[in-house]
């Protein structure tokens, strides 16, 4: 019996080697306007959101310059991503291995009309200035968040009764500080995109310090995500924004893998019920409590832990400064939190 498990054991291990061995027979390639590239030593600056845009169909030697490959094409995503960089990074692209002058997109017929489509629109945006950085417009979005935060501080202060939430003042200055915090969510979608002044290093700057004292979130971690989103939006197991269980299922393919009679299938039965109220505000929580957190201190990002240590202390002592007890603090901390989280 023994000999039998050894002997499984073992052939396993070879399938397993030859399966390995086999991979590395084929070549990891990305298509960009119609060359292809061998990127298999290739590492990327911006992560692994290039993987998702790559290949491993080709194998070593197999491919000959000026015969046509069918590939995926990452020509859009490429100047999407890059468009700020663009004469530097197509310089460092042209350098990487050839493999093909000749690549052709595997999609070309199924989605042409659409993909013309929505060019068109994207050059029409661009020639009405839509992709024109306008400081004014920022300092206003600016303005706006300081403003209302600076009027709901101001509510917040001006009950005699510091022990009650059930008052029309401090249910207005829940509601204007919850507006505030998502409005600093949407702020820095525009620094992440780095579409707020162009340039770069000033925008991811803003984005972390907006997104940390705004809503308590990493700025780093978001970028990471997001930009797998945009690489591949709405596919499976790639669009990060449809991974979202166990509190949400916004595919009824994603459901397939929760039983039906377990805790989180009838969690899912009601979603469509409880999504804005509770599956939000539990996924703020997780965000700000475990895994934005983890990213900062994993990353060592100072910017963005200096600026929600700060939220947090400001927060705990402007409330106890104007008389609430601390248990109050937390509490009205958590409503307009909450409200910050149904507005994404």
């Amino acid at each position: 019996k023994l000999c039998d498990i050894y002997l499984k054991h073992k052939i396993n291990k070879m399938a397993v080697r030859a399966s390995e061995e086999e991979k590395t027979k084929f070549l990891t390639t990305v298509m960009v306007e119609g060359t292809i590239y061998d990127i298999s030593n290739f590492n990327h600056p911006g992560g692994s959101v290039i993987r998702f845009l790559s290949e491993k169909s080709i194998k070593k030697g197999d491919a000959k310059d000026g015969e046509e490959i069918e590939h995926l094409d990452a020509s859009e995503a490429f100047r999407e991503f890059h468009q700020k960089d663009m004469e530097k990074v197509t310089k460092y692209l042209k350098s990487l291995p050839k493999i093909s002058t000749k690549g052709k997109d595997r999609n070309e017929s199924k989605y042409k009309a659409l993909s013309k489509d929505f060019l068109d629109f994207r050059n029409s945006l661009e020639r009405e200035g839509y992709f024109k950085p306008s400081l004014l417009h920022v300092a206003y979005r600016i303005l706006e968040i300081v403003a209302m935060f600076g009027v709901s501080f101001l509510l917040f202060s001006m009950p005699a009764d510091k022990h009650s939430i059930l008052q029309p003042l401090v249910i207005l200055a829940c509601l204007i500080n919850g507006i505030a915090q998502g409005r600093c969510g949407w702020l820095m979608h525009e620094g992440g995109h780095l579409s707020l002044t162009g340039i770069r290093k000033l925008d991811i700057t803003m984005q972390e310090i907006v997104y940390g004292v705004g809503c308590g979130m990493s700025g780093g971690w978001w970028r990471s995500q997001h930009n797998k989103h945009h690489a591949t939006p709405q596919k499976l197991k790639h669009d990060v924004d449809l991974d979202t269980l166990p509190l949400v299922a916004f595919n009824a393919k994603i459901r397939e893998h929760v039983k039906p009679n377990s805790f989180q299938g009838m969690f899912l039965s009601v979603q469509s019920y409880i999504f804005a109220p509770i599956s939000c505000f539990l996924v703020g929580i997780f965000w700000t409590t475990f895994l934005h957190p983890r990213h900062i201190m994993r990353k060592r990002l100072m910017v963005e832990l200096l600026s929600i240590v700060f939220r947090y202390a400001s927060w705990v002592w402007f409330f106890t400064s104007v008389g609430y007890s601390f248990r109050m603090a937390m509490l009205l901390y958590l409503v307009s939190f909450g409200i910050s989280c149904n507005q994404f």
